[in-house]
């Protein structure tokens, strides 16, 4: 999903994040779906340059 851009999964993945049966993988999902558009901002623009730590 992040290499390809492509948000579309991103609904189906959060719906198995909150099934999974583990309380931290579902708080995590409701975390990401509380402010699911800046989530697919970021999976359709990537990490920028200016956000990589230098080597």
């Amino acid at each position: 999903m992040l290499d390809a851009r492509d948000a579309a999964p991103l609904p189906d993945s959060l719906d198995q994040l909150a099934d999974s049966g583990l309380s931290a993988l579902a708080s995590l999902a409701n975390a990401l779906r509380e402010d699911q558009p800046a989530v697919v901002q970021a999976v359709l623009i990537g990490q920028s340059p200016a956000a990589t730590p230098p080597c």
